[in-house]
C-alpha cells in the first residue's frame, strides 16, 4: 500500500512515485468539515518513467435502491456508490451523515421511509 496526498489549503503540489502498475485501491475527497471515503473499484494505473497522470474522480454520488426478499419479509437495500462503483461514504465533521429515503409508489404514496443505516 502506497498513501499519496496533494494539496495543502488551495496549494496543490505534486509527488512523484516510482514506475509500475499501480492498483487505485481507495480514496479520500476532503473539504472543510466534509469528506468523501471510498473503497475504489481496483483501477489499475500503468505509469511510465517521466509520465505524468492525472486521476480524474466522477463528482457524483449514485444511490441504488434493491428491494430484497429476506425469510421475515421485504426489505429494501441501498448502497452508495462513488468513482467506478465504489462503496462510499459521506462525513461531515468527522461522522457520518444519516442519509433519510423515501419508497413511493407511482401515485406518489409513501410506501416505506427511513434513515439509512450504514453497513
Amino acid at each position: 500500500m502506497l498513501r499519496l496526498r496533494w494539496g495543502s489549503g488551495d496549494a496543490p503540489r505534486g509527488r512523484a512515485v516510482p514506475a509500475g502498475e499501480y492498483t487505485l485501491a481507495g480514496y479520500r475527497v476532503v473539504r472543510g468539515e466534509w469528506m468523501i471515503s471510498a473503497a475504489a473499484g481496483r483501477e489499475k494505473l500503468q505509469l511510465e518513467p517521466g509520465e505524468t497522470v492525472a486521476l480524474e474522480i466522477e463528482p457524483k454520488v449514485r444511490v441504488k435502491l434493491a428491494p430484497t426478499v429476506a425469510r421475515d419479509g421485504a426489505r429494501l437495500a441501498m448502497t452508495i456508490l462513488g468513482e467506478g462503483k465504489a462503496g462510499l461514504t459521506i462525513y461531515r465533521a468527522g461522522r457520518r451523515i444519516p442519509i433519510e429515503y423515501a419508497l413511493e409508489d407511482a401515485a406518489g404514496e409513501v410506501l416505506a421511509s427511513g434513515t439509512m443505516r450504514y453497513g
